[in-house]
């Protein structure tokens, strides 16, 4: 019996840019042997696609694209309770201080929650 966790996460690699084409890759390099045209040029397609979407230019475009959907938020709403503000990871030393610890993504998040408080 296939379980629903197991399913999610079948459909979510098929549907994430970077597992997704991996997979493609894969099931295009085992069809080499019937189509190894059909193979070649979906290889090919695929890894300029790779290539494509791991360059800053590409992947800044669509992230300003749904940037561009919101709002900067410059005041709290009346109702906020809490601010919740997401890591970007840390490196632990217990001889260096704190705001080193913290990568600079992790610390303009943190900053940004400040102002809002």
């Amino acid at each position: 019996m296939i379980d629903g966790f197991l399913v999610k996460k079948l459909v979510s690699v098929v549907f994430h840019l970077i597992p997704g084409m991996l997979l493609l890759l894969l099931m295009s390099l085992l069809l080499r042997r019937w189509l190894p045209r059909l193979s070649f040029f979906f290889s090919v397609l695929l890894c300029l696609l790779l290539i494509a979407a791991s360059m800053p230019q590409v992947s800044n475009y669509f992230v300003s694209k749904l940037e561009d959907q919101h709002s900067v938020l410059q005041s709290v709403p009346s109702d906020t309770s809490l601010i919740l503000v997401l890591g970007f990871g840390h490196s632990y030393s217990e001889d260096r201080p704190v705001n080193t610890i913290l990568s600079p993504v992790a610390l303009s998040r943190l900053l940004e929650g400040v102002r809002l408080w």
